[in-house]
């Protein structure tokens, strides 16, 4: 993601070289906004995240999805450790703590009811 600096300084190539032009398709800037004159105002940070950006524009189906799915690195071009992917064994090693997490909050909800049937479960 572009930092505030990376973002106006895109913003200005578009003005130079045109909304139409390749860089713009390319950033999806399509110019330097008057908003960006505010000086309170910094480029990721003063804009929370949406729904629009998250889900139409596809950062949970294209991204979050595969990532879960394990499908998001399907290509064998990366060897070695690339410093993003989780390991296997780091995987097996969180679910096996969050079993546990899970085992003892429900452990605990039970011990606080006093009469349990498999019915209210």
């Amino acid at each position: 993601m572009r930092n505030h600096m990376e973002h106006v300084a895109q913003a200005l190539q578009v003005d130079k070289l045109g909304a139409t032009s390749l860089f713009s398709k390319e950033t999806g800037i399509n110019g330097f906004p008057l908003i960006l004159s505010l000086q309170t105002l910094e480029v990721p940070h003063s804009f929370p995240l949406d729904v629009m950006h998250l889900i139409y524009q596809g950062v949970i189906s294209r991204v979050l999805m595969p990532l879960f799915a394990g499908t998001f690195w399907n290509d064998n071009s990366v060897s070695g450790d690339d410093e993003v992917r989780v390991p296997k064994e780091v995987w097996k090693q969180m679910g096996s703590e969050i079993a546990v997490c899970i085992y003892i909050l429900i452990i605990k909800s039970l011990t606080k009811l006093k009469t349990f049937y498999c019915v209210d479960w």
